[in-house]
C-alpha cells in the first residue's frame, strides 16, 4: 500500500476538450516490509530483484500524455 501526492498542468490542444498534460509528484510506501518474498522455484537473479524493487511503490512520479475529450 502507498500514498502519493501529485500535481499536473494541462494545455488545451485544438478543440476545447483535447489536452496535453504533464504530471509531477511523489509516492511513499506505507509499510517497510520487503516487497519481494519468494516462496518456491529457482532463486531470482540480482538483476530481477533490482527490477522488482524499481517498480515497487515509492519515489518520483513523472508523467506526460494526451487527454481526448468526448462531447
Amino acid at each position: 500500500m502507498n500514498v502519493y501526492l501529485a500535481a499536473y498542468k494541462y494545455w488545451t490542444l485544438g478543440k476545447k476538450y483535447n489536452r496535453f498534460y504533464i504530471e509531477l509528484g511523489w509516492s511513499a510506501p506505507l509499510s517497510t516490509d520487503s516487497a519481494i518474498t519468494q516462496l518456491t522455484g529457482d532463486p531470482i537473479t540480482s538483476n530481477t530483484r533490482y527490477n522488482l524493487s524499481f517498480s515497487a511503490p515509492g519515489g518520483l512520479i513523472l508523467a506526460a500524455g494526451f487527454s481526448f475529450g468526448v462531447h
